[in-house]
């Protein structure tokens, strides 16, 4: 049994973070044409799922492989969703229009989280979002 089996057992039922709701109700997103995010630590799903319902591709990251199956037995089929197994100091992110970090970058390894950071921003479409 995983380390983080037990918290996505106990997070699979909570809301999406509410900064991130925030922003939808401010309707941050309505001139985006192309509508990606990247879900950065996405654990058991909580935000994905949201963005997805938002009309969102998502590319969801994440160390643990246990979080595909649970993000996808959450969803019906999706073409819309990419799932990465990888560590923070080793992914690639493409560029998006929002990134979504929430409670996942104190996982972070110190010594890659000035890449870390400089990738985030890198990434990030001038002008978007990146929500932690």
């Amino acid at each position: 049994m995983n380390k983080w089996d037990e918290y996505y057992k106990k997070s699979i039922s909570e809301s999406p973070s509410l900064i991130l709701q925030k922003f939808f109700d401010m309707d941050f997103d309505k001139d985006i044409e192309i509508k990606r995010a990247i879900d950065l630590g996405c654990g058991s799903g909580n935000d994905t799922v949201f963005l997805l319902k938002q009309g969102y591709s998502v590319i969801s990251i994440d160390k643990e492989v246990a979080v595909r199956d649970i993000i996808k037995n959450r969803i019906s089929e999706d073409s819309r969703i990419e799932f990465i197994i990888d560590k923070f100091g080793a992914v690639e992110l493409p560029k998006t229009n929002l990134i979504v970090a929430n409670f996942s970058i104190p996982f972070c390894v110190p010594k890659y989280f000035k890449k870390l950071c400089t990738k985030i921003t890198e990434s990030i479409v001038e002008g978007r979002l990146f929500c932690w």
